[in-house]
């Protein structure tokens, strides 16, 4: 499980840093698409849902060695009897919240992605039992012809007519299949049938159907992130608009009324049909979307964006870059708040304040250990039963009492630094027990890290108790 635990804290930060460059994307698209085109904002739109994947702060985090440490060290929690705190802690210990909150995870992320390719398979099974190609006719003269313009593999291609599909579409991610309903097979001229041809071309040259695979396996993994299916519902009908852009490039004003009167008569003809399920990861012509967007769609046949200013395009490319940024620092400052709520290796320790009196004149055993990967040893440190005091020593020396983990602070670069957590134990026949731990200690903030057992063990002397 620690290795789960690993990645789904990985996910969590990436969720983090995801959701706000997610959020700020969906606000801002419509006004990126009328300052640049639907080619640009899908190219964005993808960028955008890499996010949600690429942990960008991770360089950031090996460089620091914070990702060395949290992983090689447990974060220490001390516990104060009768606090908020400690009732939150010893809930979250009672029900396991961390592996609770990552299986639950795991199986909401295998289930989605089990719905989905079982769905999608079924799909294409019954496409294989209830289609032909199509041999020959207007269908076949204007495929064939098209292919050779574009310079396509036709033996990848295939254009079969089928009765499992409401509307014409292309599936498959190696290699494709151009999906014509029954149906329509006698309701196009060759000029409607160019156009929703070279439409679904396109989308094969452009790859759609793998970036459409490609969004729903990353939805299956923030299954639980909202804007997640909200940013893939976003690309899916940008790369809509963009196909349309990309034919309509060259296309004079009579050619874009065509278009626009083959894409009404496409959704007149569809109306009616009964909807099949499994065509979430196929590229169409003319898909189901609300109003605004086939306003927008119609509006985009008669605009030419493919010669936008660059100046529009470059203000937006290095407000994105510097919003990533933002975001990955974000989530980089948040890391150790990550994994005290999802961590399943917290080292919990309780103190109690009625032992804070000076308990002991002699140092023995106080002088600063050096700290390397030898004197990391395996295991969880223990419970640390009855008053204890804990002091922190520096190399040089320097000493200062630790009494838990410092207060939230704003998001920052962590230093670390090598030191000793010292913790002095009562015993009840009035000696006193020493436990030395490596551990990091961040030089602003005062975030400690320590490592899994103590260095020195059995460091007893007596003291004055008073």
């Amino acid at each position: 499980m620690e290795t789960v635990n690993g990645i789904f804290i990985l996910v969590c930060m990436l969720t983090l840093s995801g959701s706000m460059i997610s959020g700020f994307f969906l606000v801002s698209q419509t006004l990126i698409y009328d300052l640049t085109s639907a080619n640009f904002t899908a190219r964005l739109n993808k960028f955008v849902m890499l996010s949600l994947i690429i942990p960008y702060f991770l360089p950031w985090s090996i460089w620091d060695q914070s990702a060395k440490f949290l992983l090689e060290y447990d974060l220490i929690v001390f516990l104060e009897k009768g606090t908020l705190k400690n009732a939150v802690y010893a809930l979250r210990e009672a029900v396991h919240f961390a592996d609770v909150v990552q299986i639950l995870w795991l199986c909401g992320m295998v289930i989605y992605l089990i719905f989905h390719a079982a769905v999608y398979a079924a799909f294409l099974r019954r496409v294989r039992e209830n289609s032909h190609e199509i041999p020959k006719g207007a269908w076949r003269t204007e495929f064939d012809a098209l292919c050779r313009e574009k310079k396509l593999q036709t033996g990848k291609i295939r254009l079969l007519s089928t009765t499992e599909a409401t509307k014409i579409c292309t599936v498959g991610v190696a290699r494709h299949a151009v999906l014509v309903p029954e149906y329509l097979l006698e309701r196009l001229d060759a000029h409607e049938i160019n156009i929703v041809l070279r439409h679904e071309l396109t989308h094969i040259e452009k790859h759609d159907v793998a970036a459409k695979v490609a969004a729903l396996v990353l939805c299956g993994i923030f299954w639980f992130n909202p804007l997640a299916h909200m940013t893939k519902k976003t690309l899916f009908g940008w790369l809509e608009l963009r196909c349309d852009e990309t034919v309509l490039e060259a296309a004079d004003v009579s050619s874009r009324r065509a278009y626009s009167n083959t894409l009404l008569k496409m959704m007149k003809e569809q109306q009616g049909q009964k909807k099949r399920k499994g065509q979430t990861a196929a590229a169409c012509f003319s898909r189901e979307q609300n109003a605004d967007f086939v306003k927008k769609r119609f509006e985009g046949v008669f605009q030419n964006k493919c010669g936008t200013a660059k100046l529009a395009k470059t203000i937006i490319l290095t407000g994105a870059v510097c919003m990533i940024a933002y975001a990955n620092s974000f989530a980089k400052g948040l890391d150790h708040a990550t994994f005290f709520v999802f961590s399943n290796h917290l080292c919990l320790s309780e103190k109690e304040e009625s032992y804070i009196e000076k308990c002991s004149e002699n140092d023995n055993g106080f002088e600063y250990i050096p700290v390397d990967r030898a004197t990391l040893l395996e295991g969880m440190i223990p419970k640390i039963s009855g008053a204890a005091e804990c002091s922190i020593v520096y190399p040089d020396g320097t000493r200062e009492n630790f009494s838990g983990q410092a207060a939230d602070v704003p998001p920052h670069e962590h230093i670390f630094q090598n030191a000793n957590l010292k913790c002095h134990l009562k015993s009840n026949d009035g000696s006193c027990k020493l436990l030395t731990y490596a551990a990091r200690v961040c030089e602003s903030c005062g975030k400690m890290l320590t490592s899994s057992d103590w260095m020195q063990r059995n460091i007893t002397y007596e003291c004055n108790h008073e």
